[in-house]
């Protein structure tokens, strides 16, 4: 897992120089400028989402250690109420961060985050959980979601139940019967996950006959 979020922290790292455009604010006694970035992560009790903020915090102090800039970042609780997490956001726009970095608690808000980001023209990067497609497009030139691919993990999951012995259909009636744990319905990778999990599984079996 570490891996992994090691992989999107060289992603969000390189996006933040190209997005910030190298506008940010000497610092120290080098030549290296100073970003200040502002991240909100729907819960810190989250095992998940704990462990990637503490990758984000030590990527950053990471690249500035090898590239000389200075990365100020503030990492907000946003304790999964989206309230909370607008008014982090507002926040962190009257304070003028270079980037956004959002883990939405509702991804429906993402259009309000987007506007308000645009009008002060702060480049906004998601994680974690993507807003919707139509959404993104409102300002594509400065917004940009890190994540895996959720329709592809879905296809993984139906891999995984198709390669069993048995192919998910435990008492050899014919029929793969499940429960499925979804997450929360408001989240579009739980959704897409859930899809095609059973699309991918699906096709698998129909394959056989």
């Amino acid at each position: 897992m570490k891996k992994f979020i090691k992989l999107i922290m060289i992603s969000m790292l390189a996006l933040t120089l190209v997005a910030c455009g190298g506008t940010g604010d000497n610092g120290g006694d080098g030549d290296g400028k100073t970003y200040n970035i502002g991240v909100v992560i729907y819960r810190f009790e989250d095992n998940f989402m704990t462990l990637y903020r503490e990758e984000i915090e030590a990527g950053f102090k990471e690249a500035g250690e090898k590239d000389g800039n200075t990365y100020n970042v503030d990492v907000q609780n946003s304790k999964d109420d989206q309230a909370t997490q607008t008014e982090q956001v507002q926040h962190f726009i009257t304070q003028d961060v270079d980037l956004l970095i959002v883990n939405l608690v509702d991804p429906t808000a993402a259009g309000l985050i987007i506007s308000e980001a645009k009008e002060a023209d702060i480049p906004i990067i998601f994680i974690n959980r993507e807003p919707d497609t139509d959404v993104m497009r409102e300002w594509p030139e400065k917004t940009t979601y890190i994540g895996v691919d959720a329709t592809q993990s879905g296809g993984y999951q139906g891999d995984i139940i198709y390669n069993l012995d048995d192919h998910g259909d435990i008492n050899g009636d014919g029929t793969v019967n499940y429960i499925t744990l979804m997450g929360d319905p408001q989240n579009v990778d739980a959704q897409q996950r859930t899809e095609f999990s059973i699309k991918r599984l699906d096709e698998l079996l129909a394959a056989d006959d």
